[in-house]
């Protein structure tokens, strides 16, 4: 037998070895639904949380809001956010995003005017 033969002989062996990956395939391209019942707190036809004590005044802003109101930037409102802050913005976390009462801080502001 020649060498080359022998080669080929086992590279055909050792192919036959080797465990084949299985190949997977979705079964279905579609998204799964979240099965986990959902919490209604907005009412069918409104925006706004239902039967919470929400009111007019009282919504809930973001960062970016809070510093639109106030007409300053938005890493000043962040500043202020900080355990370390003097006058701090009355909010709180949901997770890693800040929100904010609009009556708090109006009222936050007043507070602020007063102690000029």
């Amino acid at each position: 037998m020649k060498k080359s033969d022998e080669k080929n002989q086992t590279a055909e062996i050792a192919s036959d070895v080797r465990p084949r990956r299985p190949v997977l395939v979705p079964a279905s391209t579609k998204p799964k639904e979240h099965s986990r019942p959902s919490k209604r707190l907005f009412s069918e036809h409104s925006s706004e949380p239902s039967g919470l004590g929400v009111g007019m005044h009282d919504r809930l802003l973001t960062v970016e809001e809070v510093s639109k109101l106030l007409k300053v930037p938005v890493s000043w409102v962040y500043g202020r956010t900080r355990n370390r802050s003097m006058d701090r913005i009355p909010g709180f976390r949901l997770g890693k995003y800040w929100r904010f009462r609009e009556t708090d801080v109006l009222a936050w502001l007043e507070r602020q005017k007063a102690g000029d």
